[in-house]
């Protein structure tokens, strides 16, 4: 009959012991089936793999007193000492020396060899997890043993992501897929409820989405991993041109600048941009101070390579700045209306800024998909003309009645 996962897995780990010099069950199995005096083949393994402490053998006939047994005894004096030990590796990790590294090395020189032991792999993992830079020696065992390497920290597979590009997007395209598809939910719900889609979270609360944080931890400070993870963002856009992938843009970038990622952050050329857009949405409110800064980006793209633009371009399509832009857009044709400044729309200084933010949103995918971002911010002079004279001649109408 054959043997389950789990069974093999059992052979293998205490086959690891023996192989190292310590008995297990497979050593005491053939002694026993040797041996002329079974008891006395016992008694002389127990000896052989006690815990030598002199000090020890009066305290166990007190646990005898009490009938604890030896197994119960043993399971709390190994747990005891791996957390000890684990105390022990956080703080040499903590420290950040070259000399802690070296111990760390050493320790896991010693202990990783025995990786698949379940009472030893917590210490190997915490080893690892400590260690800046784990020796490709290790990283290739790991990448070899799919428990073991689901099991590591993100620290460590951050590390092999750096070299196995298909291993990286195995772990991030299911997040991303996670988080369309409930941005979608969102998107398409109709239940009757006080809030909508622009008003049942905060900007702060989105990022804050499981899969963003996921996302986010598993990047890191390594702007590789973060360069990556945004190519699949924008090569998914441009095959889809599902705008839920600019809101992940957005959220990405934003969630990096709340946790501090200043490599991130600074490699990022749209952090800017997003950042002067994210607290618009956020404040619901466009001052002078922000205005100047969104118009002096928008100049400085010209000059920007295409990629870069349609990066931006991808940032202002994020749903919340296109509604924000949008419900700006006509609160200021309604002032303009109620105000009775007898000025036309082509005449509103402040609306042409977001109707230029709104133009290169609504080109992302043409910049991305075609490469040229020549016509990004080029607002059709009919929009001006017709359209929202139109528009304004309406709110004129509701206005008066």
């Amino acid at each position: 009959m054959a043997l389950s996962s789990s069974s093999i897995f059992e052979r293998q780990w205490i086959v690891d012991l023996e192989n190292h010099g310590i008995d297990g069950s497979f050593r005491l199995k053939h002694l026993l089936t040797t041996c002329s005096d079974p008891i006395e083949t016992i008694k002389e393994f127990q000896e052989r793999n006690s815990i030598k402490l002199a000090t020890l053998k009066s305290a166990l006939k007190l646990l005898d007193l009490h009938n604890i047994r030896r197994t119960e005894f043993h399971e709390m004096v190994i747990a005891d000492m791996t957390e000890r030990l684990l105390t022990k590796l956080r703080a040499v990790g903590a420290s950040g020396t070259k000399e802690s590294s070296i111990k760390l090395e050493q320790q896991l020189e010693k202990s990783f060899k025995l990786y698949r032991v379940p009472k030893i792999r917590p210490v190997v993992l915490e080893t690892l997890k400590q260690l800046p830079k784990v020796p490709d020696r290790y990283l290739k065992v790991i990448v070899a043993d799919k428990e073991f390497y689901d099991s590591c920290a993100v620290s460590v597979r951050q590390q092999i992501w750096l070299k196995n590009d298909r291993l990286y997007l195995d772990a991030i395209c299911p997040i991303i897929d996670s988080y369309v598809a409930a941005k979608t939910k969102i998107m398409m719900s109709v239940d009757q409820t006080p809030t909508n889609f622009f008003t049942c979270e905060t900007t702060k609360a989105r990022r804050q989405w499981p899969q963003i944080q996921d996302l986010i931890s598993m990047v890191g400070d390594r702007e590789s991993l973060y360069e990556r993870l945004i190519d699949v963002i924008r090569e998914r856009f441009i095959k889809t041109a599902d705008v839920n992938y600019c809101s992940l843009r957005m959220e990405l970038i934003m969630a990096a600048h709340d946790a501090n990622l200043d490599s991130i952050i600074k490699m990022d050329v749209c952090h800017d941009f997003a950042w002067c857009l994210d607290a618009c949405v956020r404040d619901k409110h466009l001052d002078a101070q922000q205005t100047t800064k969104l118009k002096n980006i928008l100049e400085s793209a010209k000059k920007l390579p295409t990629e870069v633009v349609g990066d931006m371009a991808m940032i202002a399509a994020d749903a919340h700045v296109v509604h924000f832009l949008s419900s700006m857009s006509v609160k200021v044709l309604r002032d303009t209306a109620i105000n009775c400044s007898g000025h036309l729309p082509r005449e509103l200084i402040s609306l042409h800024l977001l109707l230029r933010l709104l133009t290169l949103g609504a080109s992302a995918h043409h910049v991305l998909s075609t490469k040229d971002a020549s016509m990004a911010q080029t607002v059709d002079a009919l929009v001006f003309t017709k359209f929202l004279s139109a528009m304004m001649a309406l709110i004129i109408e509701d206005v008066i009645r």
